[in-house]
């Protein structure tokens, strides 16, 4: 009797055990952004995630003042960015269709642009918008 009781408890805490596991979300099952693999990012480019602070217009280019949230990953050659940095984007080719609105959060790559003359230190970075997420 104490051996068919101890089957019973065994056989229905098993059973409840694998039925409450198996409705959990597997986040391997969750949808998730194609970002681009370490080696397939460019030199000089950044995977992150952007705040939209303002926007200006230069001869017809989109110009945004965006804080970086968080830095995902470093393309090669890449200068260092501080997380809660803020930066000048602009948006060319990658805001063709559609114009990101102010206090929008984006992940995107940007790609440094640095104003440098031979052999000197850049004296400054700008950064472009290379593909949205």
């Amino acid at each position: 009797m104490k051996h068919t009781l101890f089957l019973l408890f065994l056989t229905t805490g098993l059973i409840l055990t694998l039925s409450c596991a198996s409705n959990k979300k597997n986040a391997d099952n969750m949808p998730r952004a194609e970002y681009p693999e370490k080696d397939e990012l460019v030199p000089n480019s950044l995977l992150v995630d952007l705040n939209l602070l303002s926007l200006s217009e230069n001869s017809g280019q989109l110009i945004y003042e965006a804080k970086i949230i968080n830095v995902i990953r470093y393309g090669p050659q890449s200068p260092i960015v501080s997380k809660g940095s803020t930066i000048s984007v602009l948006c060319a080719s990658a805001c063709s269709e559609t114009k990101p609105a102010i206090d929008t959060t984006l992940t995107a790559i940007i790609i440094s642009t640095q104003n440098m003359t031979m052999g000197e230190k850049p004296n400054s970075t700008s950064w472009e918008i290379f593909k949205l997420y």
